[in-house]
């Protein structure tokens, strides 16, 4: 049986164009729109700082992805890069898939929270139910197809786009648009830009999880790392410029105070189109977590396939589009989320999953380069010392530095997370041990 779930496969349907568009939605929806607010309140007129420092993190976490989707085109990404470089240590992989799961959902349940929010502005639903009801939409979108899945997200990352072309437009129409960058950098370099750029780099998840379509993608080893590069360069212009033009259309105290503040910064130049950013943040977010669930569903998928999750998990729909399962299992850790309520928690649950999976790629990179040094690829990382990757090093070392900037409730709930994984993981190698058990033989790898 374990044989017979291995060798499931699902369709190479995937290409450049697709890819791209799954990027740059799922950067820009998830956190432009919903967390702007908060950095600005942290890093004042040091807002576009903070996105650039976000995102030279972002960058060199990609650089590692690249590489390391061109080594191993398969879903499972992380999960599977933490084998190959630690075959021994079998914990480690499912403690990795663990966390990246935690942030993966954290991120769908922030957004499908904004969602809520949003919503709630232009009509008076319950919160939860909106989230709710998003999150199972969403589901339900990926289970039936991914061909499916792929065009909803293609017109939602254009309207989300076009509204952030609208924010940039009246920023650039006042005479205070470029007026952060002429003021002295050590007037901007207060003590909250690095705590804004941790709660930022949030706002750049997305392009670590085109590497869990990599099984979807035709000529992956060399899409995954094009699609990575140009999601994340398109998303950090657009990132930039929106930071300028919402300095300039309002304060940073009253965008940290606002639920919806792109929508706020256009309400006193014309009301109306705050109305139309509003309803575009509707599909911003419903992009992401659309987009979020179908990622993470592969990612469980590949897990179970592998035998560390139960091979429940492992089943796909007819003609091999969608693990169904996985993506129900996906949904209901959302839900547990939910009652969380608060953005700020929930993204920076996100955020702090998210730094710990990446220092945990870097490491990988580093060691496969020891292991692996004649391995052939399409993409490497450059600069090195002898065998040590340079850029690698320096983003574990970012990372790190990152991750020393959340409040004490994100170490919190990151704390009981890993706790619960190593909880997990003995239940199911006790449950190997079972072969009778309701749940099957179970092999964890």
């Amino acid at each position: 049986m374990v044989d017979q779930v291995k060798k499931t496969s699902l369709k190479k349907s995937l290409n450049l164009l697709s890819l791209t568009f799954y990027g740059v939605g799922l950067i820009i929806g998830a956190g432009i729109y919903s967390v702007i607010g908060e950095a600005a309140g942290l890093a004042k007129e040091g807002l576009w700082l903070s996105f650039l420092l976000g995102a030279t993190l972002a960058l060199l976490t990609a650089l590692s992805y690249a590489e390391l989707t061109t080594r191993y085109p398969t879903a499972g990404a992380e999960y599977v890069y933490a084998q190959k470089a630690f075959p021994d240590l079998k914990w480690l992989s499912f403690l990795l898939g663990f966390i990246l799961l935690l942030a993966g959902t954290a991120t769908a349940t922030t957004v499908a929270m904004a969602f809520a929010g949003y919503l709630k502005s232009l009509a008076d639903f319950p919160t939860l139910v909106s989230a709710g009801g998003l999150l199972i939409l969403c589901g339900t979108l990926s289970i039936l197809a991914l061909k499916v899945s792929s065009l909803t997200n293609i017109v939602f990352t254009v309207i989300e786009v076009t509204g952030l072309l609208i924010v940039i437009y009246f920023g650039m129409s006042t005479k205070d648009f470029l007026e952060p960058l002429s003021t002295p950098l050590s007037q901007q370099l207060l003590p909250g830009i690095l705590a804004s750029a941790a709660l930022i780099f949030f706002v750049y998840l997305g392009f670590e999880e085109i590497a869990n379509l990599a099984e979807e993608t035709k000529n992956p080893r060399r899409t995954l790392p094009f699609s990575i590069f140009l999601s994340l360069g398109i998303a950090t212009t657009l990132y930039v410029l929106v930071s300028l033009a919402v300095l300039a259309l309002s304060s940073p105290e009253a965008l940290s105070q606002s639920s919806s503040p792109l929508s706020l910064v256009l309400q006193n130049t014309s009301p109306r189109m705050g109305t139309f950013l509003g309803v575009v943040a509707l599909f911003a977010t419903s992009n992401t977590a659309l987009i979020t669930i179908v990622a993470l569903s592969r990612m469980v998928f590949a897990m179970a396939r592998n035998g560390a999750l139960p091979k429940v998990f492992a089943k796909v729909s007819r003609g091999g589009n969608a693990p169904w399962t996985a993506t129900l299992l996906v949904v209901g850790f959302c839900f547990l989320l939910l009652p969380l309520g608060s953005l700020e928690i929930l993204a920076g649950i996100s955020s702090f999953g998210a730094l710990v999976g990446f220092s945990m790629i870097h490491v990988f990179l580093i060691v496969l380069r020891f292991k692996e040094p004649s391995a052939t690829y399409h993409f490497k990382v450059p600069l090195s010392i002898g065998k040590l990757p340079l850029f690698p090093l320096t983003g574990l070392i970012a990372s790190i530095l990152f991750l020393t900037q959340f409040e004490r409730q994100v170490y919190v709930v990151g704390g009981v997370a890993i706790l619960l994984s190593f909880l997990v993981y003995g239940v199911l190698t006790r449950l190997r041990r079972h072969p009778n058990s309701s749940t099957g033989p179970i092999k964890v790898i």
